[in-house]
């Protein structure tokens, strides 16, 4: 029944009883009764009109809702007769929920919502699992066995497993462009068709087949101003023809990659072989589930399919493996879940600081109300109907701080967007969806109950049953279960405002830590860019060492240039991994005759241009040629692991020997040895490392490098390297007319990046133990400050008996003291637990760190010691006798 339904029966019902009272009227009239009488004979005859409507109204069911109505009116008014405490009350409920609404505002958007394709329930990765480790890449060959005989797949797409840099040229100007290579079916198995054009087919994927391109719909706007008439048009990418033959639709992303380029924009295909016998893990693989087949069912298949090709192939997938087959959404989110979880959890707890805070708050508001609740429990309200209508209040409350709450995260949300990393930034900030706004009204609501109940019931159980006169209530002084209830809470904030502090102070120190960290070479004056080279011009090894050579002498010419090199990787980027084998090392233990470790490759100067320390032996040189013997310089972890008690130099090693014949490399001589540089993930120890000459690289090793990683440079100068990009880019494309470069940043910004992650971990939760130290102080002060307000009487007694004004500024201050001590030891014991859970957060500090701790600990007694000044000050400074004559 609606409300206007609800309005015409009341007018209905009220006509009928009035037409039915004059009736009754009219009778009495009959019976000779004057007017007057008559009426007053009609009233009793009739009975009580009131009580009728009652009766009447609650057979049609509408009592509860009207009495809500008259419950949320009064609530209102209330709120609005108490505007100090309405504001207080609201505010810090707005930074509570606020900050609740913000992160869960990320967490829908990154993990909750469903990617953008249609059934991505469906879409699933294929991961290798090993004894030793498990990865997502995936061999040709492997991918071969996959795609060839599966009946629990409706189709699997593969694409490689770094997205690459492809130079495209327009009108004489040419610019890097991230993109990625795929197999025919990726883009059905995402479900994704373009907006223009057509999708890639078998025919386009095959070896040899004329070069096409699909073009994101962001690079068809900026590049393209968005004409039609490009579909089908052939545009140069790294220096070849490609036909363009789709548009993607508006919005379309594929965020299984790494982040290393920003978002793909340039789709080609991989030309995958129909066959092949090389075992390296080039590519990662997703593939669309059938209808009825679960993910168990399909990954016991694909490891049979797999262990087939391992008896036959074993450097592609051992006889022991598995695969696995994960939701796609779960691998698009996994690096970032662990951080949102710990978001999560800290935005509770400052939410719960906000309740505990308003509790008391009503808590004391209550007790002002006291005469009030036990005027209406007099005159026949009952225990629930207080205890509802109270509720109803602290509803009214929670909403409004949800209201408030929602404009603070909305505004949140965007610096929150600017400080976090790529890893985040990267889902984009989509409008609020039905989640968020059921997450806002849930938690809006949510925490009226939470700082409610208690409140409401501890006043409805003290006072419903009072009959004191309300002078003698309003000069009560608070009860002592209600003060037990106030100081309980009060040990929970602090507590709790603890165990946040302790996780921000150890974030901190594990940044501080990571800062300070020796990267092994020098940063200063260091400047890093990146070229991506043509696959057709420079898969030859020879034409890769005259770009090389030819490029290093251009830039060492530039003005204030000291050194300059070339490298596969640099440091904090993915690195490859390679296998090798210990020539003559039969007499070796078992594991120690071969091994895997990451694999770079440089240009002579890489270790002078970085300043990396040669240990022993000498760096990679100018005269290490193609036609010199072949050599490598390992790192110090490599050494001290496999030559643990000799000197490595003069060894010899064979790289990628089990991987097949495509893979032939000659023995390579130990030449040096270097320090430990930073791996891909700076909190991760020294990894082995091989280093060999650019000039060297066998031509199957050096075509895969030119299609899967860009080429890196590094280049010392004399003095700060502000305003140097254009002069590098002239250099280069001295050398090459049509080679642009990308990703000029000096090797301190490149640090500060891999660093982002922390950084952002470190300032959310430093920012929310922060607000959540001020609002415990907020609590302190607030509770002191009511205690001492309803013990005015005693302490005018005790001062006018002699009590001194420091006595009773210890007395308070003391009381303070109490109950910081119990929330500071109740949050030491579970800022001791919470760090088992935030080991994974942490680098080079003991998630229980007595120095952190004992920091913390004399923070939060400082601050709410100090919170408590004020109170303590005015108890001090009572005057006995207006105290005594108030009472």
């Amino acid at each position: 029944m609606n409300w206007w339904q609800i309005r015409k029966r009341d007018s209905d019902l009220e006509r009928e009883l009035r037409s039915d009272l004059e009736l009754e009227e009219e009778e009495q009239r009959e019976r000779g009764l004057s007017p007057d009488n008559a009426r007053c004979a009609a009233r009793r005859t009739f009975g009580n009109a009131a009580l009728i409507k009652e009766q009447t109204r609650e057979t049609w069911g509408v009592v509860p809702f009207e009495t809500f109505l008259q419950d949320l009116r009064y609530g209102v008014r209330q709120l609005w007769r108490s505007p100090g405490f309405a504001i207080a009350a609201v505010l810090t409920l707005a930074i509570g929920i606020g900050a609740n609404l913000a992160i869960f505002g990320i967490i829908d958007t990154v993990v909750l919502r469903p990617l953008a394709y249609p059934e991505p329930d469906r879409i699933v990765q294929l991961e290798k699992i090993t004894p030793a480790a498990s990865s997502y890449s995936a061999s040709v060959p492997l991918f071969l066995v996959w795609s060839g005989h599966n009946d629990v797949l409706e189709s699997i797409a593969a694409y490689s497993v770094l997205p690459v840099g492809f130079n495209l040229a327009q009108r004489g100007y040419a610019e890097r462009v991230p993109g990625l290579r795929v197999s025919a079916n990726f883009f059905r198995v995402l479900g994704v068709e373009p907006q223009l054009g057509r999708n890639l087919s078998s025919s386009d994927d095959r070896p040899g087949a004329q070069d096409v391109v699909l073009l994101t719909d962001s690079l068809w706007h900026r590049r393209y101003d968005r004409n039609p008439a490009i579909v089908g048009k052939t545009i140069e990418v790294d220096g070849q023809p490609s036909t363009v033959i789709g548009i993607l639709p508006p919005g379309f992303q594929f965020l299984a990659v790494q982040p290393t380029m920003g978002a793909i924009e340039l789709w080609t295909p991989l030309h995958m072989p129909s066959a092949s016998r090389d075992p390296s893990g080039t590519l990662e693989c997703i593939a669309r589930l059938n209808h009825g087949v679960t993910r168990q069912q399909a990954g016991a298949q694909m490891t049979a399919l797999s262990r087939q090709l391992a008896a036959q192939l074993p450097a592609a997938f051992p006889s022991n493996g598995a695969v696995a087959l994960l939701p796609l959404q779960q691998r698009v989110t996994e690096d970032v879940r662990p951080a949102l979880l710990l978001f999560s959890a800290a935005v509770g707890l400052v939410l719960l600081i906000a309740c505990v805070n308003v509790a008391n708050l009503l808590l004391a508001r209550f007790s002002d109300r006291a005469a009030e609740i036990a005027v209406r429990a007099s005159l026949g309200a009952s225990r629930l109907r207080l205890f509802r209508q109270l509720l109803t209040e602290n509803l009214v409350l929670g909403l409004a701080g949800g209201i408030a709450g929602a404009i603070l995260a909305w505004l949140c949300d965007r610096l929150l967007l600017v400080a976090a990393p790529v890893t985040i930034t990267r889902f984009g900030s989509d409008a609020a969806d039905w989640r968020i706004l059921l997450f806002a009204v849930s938690i809006s609501l949510g925490t009226g109950l939470l700082f409610g109940v208690l409140p409401a019931l501890r006043i409805t159980r003290s006072e419903a049953g009072s009959t004191r006169p309300a002078s003698l209530s309003r000069r009560a002084t608070a009860g002592r279960n209600r003060r037990r209830l106030s100081s309980a809470l009060i040990i929970v904030e602090t507590a709790v405002c603890l165990m946040l502090l302790a996780a921000a102070g150890l974030l901190l120190q594990s940044f501080m830590n990571l800062e300070r960290l020796n990267p092994g070479f020098n940063y200063d004056r260091l400047t890093t860019f990146e070229t991506t080279l043509p696959g057709v011009k420079y898969r030859d090894p020879v034409a890769l060492q005259r770009f090389i050579n030819s490029t290093q002498q251009q830039i060492l010419r530039l003005p204030g240039v000291e050194s300059a090199a070339s490298v596969s990787t640099l440091p904090t980027q993915p690195t490859l991994n390679f296998p090798f084998t210990i020539v003559g090392a039969s007499s070796l233990a078992p594991g120690q005759a071969s091994g895997e470790s990451d694999y770079l490759l440089g240009s002579a100067g890489y270790f002078l241009a970085m300043q990396i320390p040669i240990l022993e032996g000498r760096p990679i040189e100018p005269y290490d040629t193609p036609g010199s013997p072949g050599v490598v310089v390992i790192n110090r972890a490599m050494a001290s692991r496999y030559w643990p008690t000799e000197s490595p130099i003069g060894k010899q090693i064979v790289i990628a020997q089990n991987l097949g014949p495509e893979w032939a490399d000659r023995p390579r001589q130990i030449v040096g040895v270097v320090a430990d540089i930073t791996a891909d993930e700076v909190d991760q120890p020294p990894v082995p490392t091989m280093y060999t000459p650019f000039a060297q690289a066998p031509p199957h090793l050096a075509s895969l490098l030119v299609q899967i990683l860009p080429l890196r440079w590094v280049v010392r100068t004399t003095a700060d390297s502000s305003g140097f990009e254009s002069q590098l880019a002239a250099a280069v494309l001295d050398v090459d007319g049509q080679q642009p470069i990308a990703e000029v940043r000096t090797m301190r910004q490149l640090f500060a990046e891999a660093l982002n992650r922390w950084r952002f971990n470190m300032l959310l939760l430093g920012v929310f133990s922060a607000v959540a130290l001020v609002l415990a102080a907020v609590g302190i002060f607030g509770v002191i400050s009511c205690t001492v307000r309803q013990r005015t009487s005693e302490i005018g007694i005790r001062m006018a008996l002699g009590a001194q004004r420091s006595s009773i500024l210890w007395m308070v201050l003391c009381q303070c003291g109490i109950l910081l001590s119990g929330g500071i030891l109740i949050g030491l014991a579970g800022a001791a637990l919470e760090g088992r859970f935030l080991k994974g957060f942490l680098f080079g500090v003991n998630p229980a760190s007595a120095s952190v701790l004992a920091a913390v600990a004399m923070l939060v007694a400082a601050v709410g010691l100090s919170a408590s000044v004020i109170p303590a000050r005015r108890a001090a400074s009572i005057d006995p006798m207006r105290a005594l004559r108030t009472e």
